[in-house]
């Protein structure tokens, strides 16, 4: 369970160059989501939704 967390903490920190890995991203935590069920925390959603997007 604790690679889990780590995993997770080490994507949501991650900062995406370019819009195809910012989608990248997004679609590993949606796919993360459906898989396990479990939901972001808010503090998470704003780890996710802060970064501004680079176009």
């Amino acid at each position: 369970m604790r690679q889990e967390a780590e995993s997770r903490h080490a994507i949501l920190h991650y900062k995406p160059q370019g819009e195809s890995k910012v989608n990248e991203k997004l679609t590993y935590i949606a796919a993360y989501i459906l898989k396990t069920g479990n939901v972001l925390t808010s503090k998470e959603m704003d780890l996710l939704l802060g970064a501004p997007r680079q176009m």
